[in-house]
């Protein structure tokens, strides 16, 4: 997780190659690379599962970053986002 991050919001994904497909782990929001690094817990439980990348995209409207992250997990079905996938009511 180390590197330099810009202070700017965004959506970010764990995850990593398996099968020949890309596969994502984990998918979280934050308002702020620079101040909340990508989830450091989740970033371990990933990186077990077979996480090797943090895929990450900035966006400056927070409704915006929310609806993009319930879709990304309706999408992909990352396994250490099961327990927000009963209402989507998801957050860093």
């Amino acid at each position: 997780m180390d590197g330099l991050w810009k202070d700017v919001g965004g959506v970010y994904i764990f995850s990593g190659v398996k099968d020949n497909l890309w596969r994502a782990y984990y998918i979280g929001i934050t308002d702020s690379f620079q101040d909340r690094h990508p989830n450091p817990e989740r970033w371990e439980e990933a990186k077990v599962l077979g996480a090797t990348h943090v895929h990450a995209r900035g966006e400056s409207q927070a409704a915006t970053r929310k609806s993009i992250q319930k879709e990304l997990i309706r999408t992909y079905k990352p396994p250490l986002n099961a327990h927000d996938k009963s209402d989507l009511d998801v957050t860093t």
